[in-house]
């Protein structure tokens, strides 16, 4: 038994929630089927009926493969590139104003792909990660450049409730450098939002780190499109 395919989860203010990305919805459970998720989920045995309702539901499938019922886990934010542009390691005002050009035209290109296409086609067609890398050093560097021209952006363009297309264009400049970006996206409660966010290491790329706080990661998105 396991969570089908296409499905995310996590548990947030003590409720299961999930992300069907063929779907592009996120949706809870009834009081009684999130107990008995929530039982399977901690390896527990909720009983037979229940997880013939979490079958019929669409939540579990029967068959081959192994599921982790663990929520997923990242590595904790603790830096805000996007917050940074003071640094010393800043690029010049011209390079400035070619860093912010490539994220204005990169995030264009993202609003229009995600009117024309959903969610799922979005993420497939996200550029997986080039043969050769950037080292450790390069990866603070560029991740500041990238972070200080969206966050340039977003004094230009409409930034509420563009959290997603900017994380995809954050995600192929990132890969443009020879970057690993984690795209991620998390839920809160109590009212509900979603939020999604690029992520180098431990540093918040584009999303702000004062919001990434409030989310709980509900799936990510790796550069090799490993999905968690």
């Amino acid at each position: 038994m396991r969570v089908r395919e296409g499905l995310f989860w996590c548990i947030c203010a003590d409720r299961a929630v999930f992300l069907d990305i063929g779907q592009d919805q996120y949706f809870t459970l009834p009081h009684a089927l999130q107990g008995a998720f929530q039982s399977w989920a901690a390896g527990g045995d909720p009983g037979e009926a229940a997880l013939q309702r979490l079958l019929r539901c669409n939540i579990l499938a029967s068959g081959p493969g192994e599921c982790d019922r663990r929520p997923l886990s990242l590595v904790p934010i603790r830096r805000d590139y996007g917050a940074r542009t003071g640094s010393s390691s800043a690029p010049t005002a011209r390079g400035n104003l070619l860093e912010v050009a490539r994220a204005a035209l990169a995030q264009h290109r993202a609003e229009t792909a995600l009117r024309r296409f959903p969610l799922a086609q979005a993420l497939a067609d996200l550029p997986k990660a080039p043969s050769r890398l950037a080292s450790l050093s390069r990866d603070v560097v560029d991740g500041q450049r990238i972070g200080a021209a969206f966050a340039t952006t977003a004094q230009m363009m409409r930034s509420v409730d563009k959290c997603l297309p900017r994380a995809l264009a954050a995600w192929r400049l990132c890969v443009r450098r020879g970057l690993r970006p984690v795209l991620t996206f998390g839920v809160r409660m109590d009212p509900f939002a979603a939020h999604c966010w690029i992520q180098l290491g431990d540093a918040v790329v584009v999303g702000d780190l004062e919001q990434v706080r409030l989310f709980t990661p509900i799936m990510s998105v790796a550069c090799d499109h490993v999905i968690s």
